[in-house]
């Protein structure tokens, strides 16, 4: 299952101001069987459609456990 869950905002110097720039953070926990070239597409086509522009900063960590999903998990974050 991918999650994503909203983890900072930040914007503007004080209230009822629009700011020039707000900034939001997401946490997304993504399954070793997502296509990360389609996944980011998907996100950059939604941005698109709303107007509004998007960086991506990717982050990648392999947690180790005990799962049957850890091998192809190890797989994924190796090759990128």
């Amino acid at each position: 299952m991918t999650t994503v869950n909203l983890t900072m905002m930040s914007g503007g110097v004080q209230m009822n101001v629009v700011p020039n720039e707000f900034t939001l953070g997401f946490d997304m926990r993504i399954t070793p069987t997502t296509n990360l070239e389609e996944f980011e597409k998907t996100l950059l086509q939604w941005c698109k459609e709303v107007g509004i522009s998007m960086n991506m900063l990717r982050t990648i960590s392999c947690a180790v456990f005990k799962s049957k999903f850890f091998p192809l998990r190890c797989a994924s974050c190796s090759s990128l």
